[in-house]
């Protein structure tokens, strides 16, 4: 997916406002950590968590309109390589197995 993503400045991820029904996208963070700036519905308060300072969270899509017709500002940017790597697999898998080793 990386070379998809390289394709494009924006990800721009719309939820149903009364649905609430995403989770936290795998696609945020494959944007991200491809340099892509995200646009995601402002649905939950704990997405602010999951998008950090390296996205733009919306409740009006006019303004992501305006937003995208730009580029990803270069900190929003940066921002994102950083906040992907929270949801890498190799990197946090420790934090599952430790679990695990403590269980058993």
């Amino acid at each position: 997916m990386p070379a998809e993503y390289k394709k494009h400045e924006w990800l721009v991820y719309t939820a149903h406002p009364n649905m609430k029904s995403v989770g936290w996208p795998m696609a945020v963070a494959e944007a991200q950590a491809s340099g892509v700036g995200v646009c995601l519905a402002h649905i939950r308060p704990d997405l602010q968590d999951y998008v950090g300072d390296a996205g733009y969270l919306y409740t009006d899509l006019a303004k992501v309109k305006e937003l995208i017709s730009g580029p990803v500002p270069a900190a929003m940017r940066e921002a994102g390589f950083e906040q992907a790597k929270r949801s890498d697999v190799k990197s946090q898998i420790h934090k599952l197995t430790d679990l695990w080793d403590r269980v058993i």
